[in-house]
Order: structure tokens, then sequence, then C-alpha cells
């Protein structure tokens, strides 16, 4: 019986630490969702991508973000992330950018599928670094196997510093456009996937 009561206890305990773990440490908190993200992109910009599809195999932190939100450079403004407006529990850095990508490149036309086994291009994003002013990324395409290209890319947050989290919130989807604007707009990307 006491085993049985030990062992709740630490299942209780380890529970709490990881639900304690999942809050930003910071003075101001910004919730972002990929529900509440709403692409700013004009498809009609993009229309030779229409109906394209591309394999977003993976998504690869090696930024050193911790998996459940990012930061300010300066640690003062946390990020968290969840799966809606009213989920509880986090969502994981990768798992956010993933679906939030997927969102803005189909706003743009492109289809963006987990594992479809007809595509047109196979596309890896390496997050190098993940700040609320600025996101370094790489993206390798490939297909059938053949790197077509690899590109690194980087996005700004233009604006003061503030505390405001309605401002900050919306700079964080701005950043997400910035980051498909940045490859839409790429020349190598529009041979490959016009």
């Amino acid at each position: 019986m006491k085993q049985k009561r030990f062992v709740c206890f630490v299942a209780s305990f380890l529970l709490c630490m990881i639900l304690i773990g999942c809050a930003p440490s910071a003075s101001t908190i910004v919730s972002l969702s990929r529900e509440r993200y709403s692409p700013n992109i004009n498809h009609e910009n993009y229309t030779n991508y229409k109906g394209k599809v591309i394999l977003l195999a993976s998504i690869i932190d090696k930024s050193g973000t911790p998996n459940l939100a990012y930061y300010s450079p300066d640690r003062t403004v946390g990020y968290q992330l969840f799966y809606t407006s009213s989920a509880t529990i986090n969502q994981p850095v990768v798992s956010f950018f993933w679906y939030a990508l997927q969102k803005g490149f189909e706003r743009a036309g492109i289809v963006i599928t987990p594992g479809d086994p007809i595509y047109d291009a196979e596309m890896t994003l390496i997050l190098r670094s993940v700040s609320d002013r600025e996101i370094v990324f790489d993206v390798l395409f490939t297909k059938m196997g053949k790197r077509l290209y690899k590109h690194t890319y980087s996005v700004k947050s233009h604006g003061a510093p503030t505390n405001d989290v309605a401002v900050l919130e919306k700079r964080a989807y701005e950043m997400i456009d910035g980051m498909v604007l940045s490859i839409l707009e790429d020349p190598d990307f529009k041979k490959i996937a016009s």
C-alpha cells in the first residue's frame, strides 16, 4: 500500500513539474496558437503555385530553444505555443511551426502534406535560431532523393520594443508570414515549384 502511494506521489510530482515547466519564465507572456494565426499572404500573387504539393518532411530544431516556448533575446518576453486558443496543453515549437507554415503555404495555394506519396518537392526546415526579433532557418529541398537546393533565410521583426501583448502576438504571426514569403519569393523555389 505504501509503495502504491509513493508511486502515485512521484507520478503526481512529475506531472506538476512538467506542467510548471511548460510556462515560460518571463515578465511578459504572449500566447500563440496556430488557430489564431491567419496568414496575411495574398494568394493572387502566387497563382503559379496553385495546386503544387510539397512534402514538409520535418522541422528540425537546432536553435537551442526550449521545447515548448521561445523568448525575446533578453528573455523578458516569453511565447507560449498552443494548438488552439482554448488549449491548456502547450504545443512543441517544431509542431507549432509545422502547422503554422502549412497554413501560410496553403494560403498561397500550395498543398503541404506530411506524407503524401505524390508530391512536387520535399522540404526539410531547420530552425537555427528562434526569438521574437529574428528567426534564422535553413530550407533543404529534394526531389526523388536528389538535393535541389539548400538556403539559409533570416526573418526579422520590426518595430520598437514593447510589452503590449497584442502587438507582440501580431508581430509573431507576421514573422511566420515572413518565413513563408522568404521561401515563396526565392528564385530557386520558383524554379522547382512553378
